[in-house]
């Protein structure tokens, strides 16, 4: 299953499994969307160290959504498992995250912030 987010001239469209036009997927993909962020950034920091991730965070603040490309699609995969405890709920776990086209770093960073404020600002 893949969440595919794209943005388009500053516009987002999100297809997948959430249904973001009801409260209940909306509340339901920001909550995934949330945990997805944390993970991110755990990833990032892991991956380059605290010093490196804080220059990174300085160069996406001064970041510009017209410094991104013009249309960009963020693709998720997306694995669904029932709960081992109670079958009537299911875990989500992201697989692999790709973007189309690249972007540096900082620009990811601001990417995943722009998104978040898109989708939590209802």
């Amino acid at each position: 299953m893949n969440l595919n987010i794209e943005i388009s001239d500053g516009q987002i469209a999100v297809t997948g499994p959430f249904n973001v036009e009801t409260d209940e997927g909306r509340a339901e993909f920001v909550n995934f969307w949330k945990h997805f962020i944390t993970q991110q950034v755990k990833k990032i920091m892991d991956h380059i160290g605290d010093k490196e991730f804080s220059m990174i965070v300085s160069k996406a603040d001064n970041v510009q959504l017209g410094a991104l490309p013009a249309k960009i699609e963020l693709n998720i995969e997306l694995d669904v498992k029932k709960d081992e405890k109670d079958e009537t709920k299911s875990q989500v776990q992201v697989g692999a995250v790709t973007v189309s086209p690249d972007l540096d770093d900082a620009k990811f960073l601001f990417l995943l912030g722009y998104v978040d404020a898109a989708i939590t600002k209802k």
